[in-house]
C-alpha cells in the first residue's frame, strides 16, 4: 500500500495505491452458487493494483495538539484489478465520514463515523442462503487510543501501544448478524520528530476480525513506514 499525501493549511490531499501482496483462501459452494477462492502472490501477479483512493481531509475545529479536534474527510475509490481476485467489486463508490481525534496527557486517542456510498447490491446473490452478499451502502466506524511515551529527554522520539476497533454495517440491515463486519488490532507506533518539523513513524499491529463477514478478515497484518516533511 503506498499513499501520498500534500498538506495546506487545514486541508490535506491523499493519493493510496493498494498491489495486493498475497491472496488465497478456500473454494467453496452455498446452495446452486460456486465460489473460487483467489489465488494471487506477487511472483504471479507483480502489477494486481486494487481501487485507487483520492481524499481529502479537513480539520475544521481544535487545535493540532489539543485535547480534541474535529474533521471531515471524503474518499473517491476508481475501480481497477479484477473481481475474480476479490480485490474490487468493479464499481465507482466513496467514503464520506466525520473524524474525531485528541491529546489528554500521555493518551491518543482517534475515532470516525461515516458513510460508504457504493452501488453495488448483492444481498440476492446467494437467494435464501442465510450469509447473502454484500449489501449496498455502509455505515463505517472505528476507534483507536494508546498512551504515548517519551524515549528521550527532549521529547522527539516517542513510542505507544494500544488497541483499534473498527468494522461496518450495511445501512439496509444495520447491525444484523451477517451484514456487519467487525475487526480489532493491537498497534504498536515508534515516531520520531527532528528539530525541522520532519517526521518518521514505524507501525506494526496485528488482531482477529471479531466478525469476519464481508469487509473483515479472519485475521490481519499490518506493517507501516510514514515519512513526512
Amino acid at each position: 500500500d503506498v499513499g501520498l499525501a500534500l498538506l495546506y493549511d487545514r486541508l490535506r490531499f491523499t493519493l493510496d495505491i493498494p498491489d495486493p501482496i498475497y491472496l488465497s483462501g478456500q473454494s467453496g459452494s452455498v446452495g446452486n452458487y460456486q465460489f473460487t477462492a483467489p489465488n494471487v502472490d506477487i511472483g504471479k501477479y507483480p502489477d494486481k493494483v486494487s481501487d485507487f483512493r483520492f481524499g481529502v481531509d479537513s480539520r475544521l475545529w481544535g487545535d493540532i495538539n489539543g485535547p480534541f479536534r474535529l474533521g471531515l474527510s471524503a474518499q473517491f475509490f476508481v475501480p481497477s484489478g479484477e473481481r475474480a481476485t476479490y480485490v474490487t467489486d468493479g464499481t465507482y463508490r466513496g467514503l464520506l465520514r466525520a473524524q474525531f481525534a485528541g491529546n489528554w496527557g500521555i493518551l491518543r486517542h482517534a475515532g470516525f463515523v461515516g458513510v460508504h456510498v457504493r452501488p453495488r447490491d448483492d444481498s440476492d446473490t446467494l437467494g435464501s442462503a442465510p450469509l447473502g452478499g454484500p449489501r449496498g451502502s455502509e455505515f463505517a466506524f472505528g476507534l483507536a487510543a494508546a498512551p504515548e511515551f517519551a524515549l528521550s529527554a527532549r521529547g522527539g522520539t516517542r513510542a505507544g501501544i494500544g488497541p483499534e476497533l473498527f468494522g461496518e454495517t450495511a445501512l439496509k440491515s444495520a447491525f444484523g448478524k451477517y451484514t456487519t463486519a467487525l475487526e480489532a488490532l493491537l498497534s504498536a507506533q515508534l515516531t520520531h520528530l527532528d528539530d525541522h518539523g520532519a517526521l518518521l513513524r514505524f507501525k506494526v499491529a496485528a488482531g482477529p476480525g471479531i466478525n469476519a463477514e464481508f469487509g473483515a478478515p479472519t485475521w490481519r497484518m499490518l506493517l507501516g513506514i510514514e515519512i513526512s516533511d
